[in-house]
């Protein structure tokens, strides 16, 4: 860090969510994947600096424009933001992807890669019912 770090603005993450259109657990994903570094800081006193912004919305305008969320880990790879491994040990691996699974009915599920999609929770819980009536009325007896 350097002496102009301490007028640095400080972020929480809420207001790091605000100010990029990201959710929380969208932010905390890119951090486990290496995407966006950790907060300065631990616990309650975690802040987030312009740098986690700027590259939060530099991965809001490749996902705007298409770019697969792989494509995206393999780009911002080279980036100073992006150092390898953590404290931990861990390092990303853009192959990994959080898929989202719904049972629609007995026997039927819907799996949604909700990075790939662009579908959030709501789409995909509006998708799921859609699909679920639609099964019933296919089911029901009385129709001919």
């Amino acid at each position: 860090m350097t002496d102009d770090d301490s007028t640095e603005k400080h972020y929480s993450l809420e207001e790091l969510s605000a100010a990029t259109g990201f959710s929380r657990r969208t932010i905390r994903f890119y951090m486990q994947l290496g995407l966006v570094p950790k907060p300065v800081g631990v616990n309650r006193g975690a802040y987030y600096t312009p740098r986690h912004i700027e590259r939060l919305l530099a991965i809001r305008r490749m996902r705007n424009e298409g770019i697969s969320l792989k494509r995206v880990c393999q780009e911002l790879s080279d980036s100073p933001a992006i150092t390898g491994a953590d404290s931990r040990g861990f390092v990303p691996d853009p192959t990994i992807s959080v898929k989202v699974h719904i049972s629609v009915a007995s026997g039927v599920e819907l799996v949604i890669d909700s990075e790939d999609s662009g579908f959030g929770i709501s789409m995909a819980r509006e998708l799921a019912l859609k699909i679920s009536a639609l099964i019933s009325e296919m089911n029901d007896p009385a129709k001919p």
